[in-house]
């Protein structure tokens, strides 16, 4: 019959159909509402299964064991190699790949050119992207969210914390940290070993730098620029118009 030699036979309240055809032997079963396709072929074993109207694809291949399943007009791919745990997923034009692997999950997805990689490590989140020839790394810890990127030979890291948003850059050796709070902008510096900081405030400009053990404060109001400074525990003003 079709060149190919069938054995059916009825055991344990399950019918088995074993074909040999084309140098490869199929074991169909029909066991607990599901029909099972097993084939041995090319050194791999591959388990068909039909079952909640999703079809599973199970193969041992390489040492390594693969599960293929279409669910929810997503396909699914698991693989348990190297003891980490692999499941890709390609669902609303995505693909997502999630790992486990040292106690953290890992999840990659591809998408709009761009690759993200989430991980959940400890206690909380990070999501790094890499677009437009920038990667960005997102965290979120101790309920702040931080986006950390790298563009331009530059780093940046952004901060959302205590109601106002911080701006961390680290640019031409010199670090600077610019704050957003009470609708006033503050720029933090530190350059030659000394600490500036801007702020506008009242429609006006201070800039206070900390140098040789003294305080200088300047600020411009009124078309007028002051300089206070302290210095071995006195007070200077300068006024110049």
């Amino acid at each position: 019959m079709d060149s190919c030699m069938y054995v059916k036979s009825i055991k344990d309240g399950c019918m088995y159909v074993k074909s040999i055809k084309d140098g490869c032997m199929y074991v169909n079963s029909i066991k607990d509402g599901y029909m099972h396709v097993k084939s041995i072929k090319d050194g791999c074993m591959y388990v068909k299964s039909i079952k909640d109207g999703c079809m599973y694809v199970k193969s041992i291949k390489d040492g390594c064991m693969h599960v293929k399943s279409i669910m929810d007009g997503c396909m699914y791919v698991k693989s348990i190699m190297d003891g980490c745990m692999y499941m890709k997923s390609i669902k609303d034009g995505c693909m997502y790949v999630k790992s486990i692997k040292d106690g953290c999950m890992y999840v990659k997805s591809i998408k709009d050119g761009c690759m993200y990689v989430k991980s959940i490590k400890d206690g909380y989140m990070y999501v790094k992207s890499i677009k437009d020839g920038c990667m960005y790394v997102k965290s979120i810890k101790d309920g702040c969210m931080y986006v950390k990127s790298i563009k331009d030979g530059c780093m940046y890291v952004k901060s959302i914390k205590d109601g106002y948003m911080y701006v961390k850059s680290i640019k031409d050796d010199c670090m600077y940290m610019k704050s957003i709070k009470d609708a006033c902008m503050y720029v933090k510096s530190i350059q030659d070993g000394c600490m500036h900081v801007n702020s506008i405030m009242d429609s006006c400009m201070y800039v206070k730098s900390i140098k040789d053990g003294c305080m200088y404060v300047k600020s411009i109001k009124d078309g007028c620029k002051y300089v206070k400074s302290i210095i071995h525990g006195c007070m200077y003003v300068c006024e110049e118009y």
